[in-house]
């Protein structure tokens, strides 16, 4: 049998998690986030799927 290592003494920090894995600041993603929090906003309050994507301009699938 191998000796297990010695665990070191110091606790490992952790990064911060941050509100999103994905890389911020490309413009193409962070209009995609826009579009996929107002749907969602839309929806909440009570509008159909069909209103939905009359008000973004997009298919009935893209919701």
């Amino acid at each position: 049998m191998r000796p297990t290592p010695a665990q070191p003494e110091e606790p490992q920090e952790e990064a911060e998690p941050t509100a999103s894995p994905r890389p911020t600041g490309h413009r193409f993603a962070e209009r995609t986030r826009a579009k996929h929090a107002t749907r969602h906003a839309l929806l909440a309050v009570g509008h159909s799927k069909r209103s939905v994507a009359r008000q973004l301009g997009t298919t009935l699938n893209t919701i």
